[in-house]
């Protein structure tokens, strides 16, 4: 799941908490919301800033390789970012579930937390 459906599912949340008269959890809701759109235009593809010829380890700059040739092992400034994992429709739910009272209300304070635990463990960031 990227993070375009992650926002779609907090908007979805959004609604719900609003349509339940919920108007305080909104605010952190929407603070998840603008975050993850923040970081959505701030993950750019990374490109190697140098390449390698594997059987004498030189380098050579980007500017002067494309990895087509015999210098063909890209050299990053950084760790290349792994691929982003969302949570299911039923993770999801269950969440809903475990923050709701009989009576309907949730808590979107406790909710939007425990999504963010849950990506965190899904993603190797806890």
């Amino acid at each position: 799941m990227d993070r375009v459906k992650i926002i779609a599912t907090l908007k979805w949340v959004h609604d719900l908490l609003q349509s339940n008269g919920l108007t305080e959890p909104l605010e952190d809701v929407d603070d998840c919301i603008v975050m993850l759109k923040m970081e959505q235009r701030a993950s750019v593809e990374q490109e190697p800033v140098a390449w390698m010829m594997p059987e004498y380890g030189d380098v050579l700059p980007a500017s002067q390789a494309d990895g087509t040739g015999i210098y063909n092992i890209p050299l990053y400034t950084s760790p290349p970012r792994k691929e982003w994992v969302g949570l299911t429709q039923d993770e999801i739910e269950e969440i809903y579930r475990r923050n709701t009272r009989d009576n309907g209300m949730c808590s979107g304070l406790r909710i939007a937390l425990e999504v963010q635990l849950k990506l965190k463990e899904k993603n190797n960031a806890v």
